[in-house]
C-alpha cells in the first residue's frame, strides 16, 4: 500500500499539498494533533480543521484522520501544553460531534500509523493481544490513553499511543512492526525528517514532524521504502 503521511498541522496549511496527491496513493494519513499553535490564532486553526474535516468527507476511503494528544487535550479534558481554555468547550464540542471520523491507529501490511507509538507494555496493562484491538478501546476504555506521567514528556513505556515518545519506544516497541509517528518534532542542525530509528524489536520508528509541521513523507507499507514528499 502506498500511503502519504501528514505530521501534526497544529492550525498550519502545509496538510494542503496532500490534496493534490489524492489519485496518486491508497491513503492519506494524517497522524493527529490538528489543534493548538503557538503563534497561530483561533480562526485560523478552526478554519483549517473544518477543511480537513471536509476533505475526509470527500474522500472518506482514502482519507486517515488519527487522534493526537493535543486534540484529546479538548476531548478527553487533559490540558496539555498550548491548551486554549477559552475555546476549549467549542473545540470539545466539534470534536464530540465528529469523533466517528477519527481513529488512534491505521495498520497497513507491518506498519502501524499512530501519533506517537505502540508499547508492548502498554498493550499488557490495557489487556491487549493485537493492535488492532486499540481503535475500539478507544471508543469504550478512553481513560487508558491518557497521559500517565510522571514524565511530563511522555517518555515511559506505560504511556499510550497518544503520547509515548521515541526513547521509550525504541526499547518497547510492539513486536514486528514498523512506526510511522508525529508527536515528536525532529529539531536539530544535522538531522531532517523523515528519521529512522531502529527499535528493539523487530522493526523501526520513522519520524515526520519537524517545527515547521511540513514534512509530508510517501510510505510504500509493501517494500518499506519511504521519501519526503517535495511538492509546492
Amino acid at each position: 500500500m502506498k500511503i502519504i503521511t501528514v505530521p501534526d498541522p497544529h492550525g498550519q496549511e502545509h496538510w494542503k499539498k496532500a490534496r493534490k496527491l489524492i489519485d496518486e496513493v491508497d491513503k492519506i494519513v494524517f497522524l493527529g494533533d490538528y489543534w493548538d499553535h503557538w503563534t497561530t490564532g483561533y480562526n485560523r486553526q478552526l478554519s483549517n480543521f473544518i477543511q480537513i474535516l471536509k476533505f475526509k468527507k470527500k474522500h472518506p476511503d482514502k482519507v486517515v484522520l488519527l487522534w493526537g494528544n493535543h486534540d484529546t487535550s479538548y476531548y478527553l479534558d487533559e490540558r496539555c501544553s498550548g491548551h486554549q481554555p477559552g475555546v476549549a468547550f467549542d473545540i470539545y464540542q466539534m470534536l464530540k460531534v465528529h469523533n466517528n471520523l477519527f481513529d488512534v491507529i491505521f495498520i497497513a501490511d507491518k506498519w502501524i500509523f499512530v501519533h506517537g507509538g505502540v508499547s508492548k507494555d502498554w498493550m499488557r496493562h490495557a489487556g491487549m493481544k493485537d493492535p488492532s484491538e486499540i481503535n475500539q478501546m478507544f471508543k469504550e476504555r478512553s481513560g487508558y490513553f491518557k497521559w500517565v506521567g510522571p514524565d511530563g514528556y511522555g517518555n515511559n513505556q506505560f504511556e499510550g499511543p497518544l503520547w509515548i515518545r521515541p526513547g521509550a519506544l525504541r526499547k518497547y516497541a510492539l513486536d514486528g512492526y514498523n512506526f510511522a509517528v508525529g508527536h515528536s518534532e525532529i529539531n536539530t542542525d544535522n538531522a531532517t525528517p523523515p528519521v529512522k530509528l531502529e527499535h528493539n524489536n523487530g522493526g523501526f520508528i520513522l519520524l515526520s514532524d519537524c517545527p515547521k509541521h511540513n514534512c509530508l513523507v510517501k510510505i510504500d507499507t509493501e517494500t518499506n521504502e519511504y521519501e519526503r514528499v517535495n511538492i509546492k
